[in-house]
């Protein structure tokens, strides 16, 4: 019987483990196929940033300069909407299109209001990728149970 029950120990310590190491892999498979899109923004968006620094007179864009930017920001934007992700990053990947979609207005508009938009967004995502790689199979799969529990006091 003491053997029965060190086998069924183990096989559940092995599965747990088998199910930690998939969770994981679904996020950096994820990640990887977001990282293009994300890497392409902020390089677009330090560009920005350094082209409105040197003085007054060049603060405002070229025009030229806008339609290039929001072309290369509408094709990763539809990049990322049509990027199959799992339920894990979606709140991520979600972040990052209301990013972008911010920026988009603010090369459009010169709008500081969306800049500080664009910055929470991405700050959001940031968050929100911590957390996902804080968070461990157990943890997830308890944490519901917990809050349930917590409703009731």
């Amino acid at each position: 019987m003491k053997r029965i029950i060190g086998l069924m120990t183990v096989s559940v310590g092995i599965l747990l483990v088998s199910l930690n190491c998939l969770y994981f892999n679904e996020i950096r498979l994820d990640m990887k196929n977001l990282d293009a899109y994300v890497l392409e923004t902020n390089i677009i968006l330090e560009s920005i940033e350094k082209e409105k620094i040197p003085s007054e007179e060049e603060k405002i864009l070229s025009q030229d300069k806008k339609l290039k930017y929001v072309g290369r920001l509408v094709k990763i934007q539809d990049g990322l909407e049509n990027t199959n992700t799992s339920f894990l990053t979606k709140a991520y990947r979600d972040y990052k299109i209301k990013s972008i979609k911010n920026l988009i207005d603010a090369v459009t508009y010169d709008d500081s209001e969306c800049y500080r938009e664009v910055a929470r967004y991405n700050r959001l995502g940031d968050l929100e990728i911590e957390k996902l790689s804080k968070n461990n199979f157990i943890t997830g799969t308890f944490s519901p149970i917990n809050h349930i529990l917590n409703q009731r006091d």
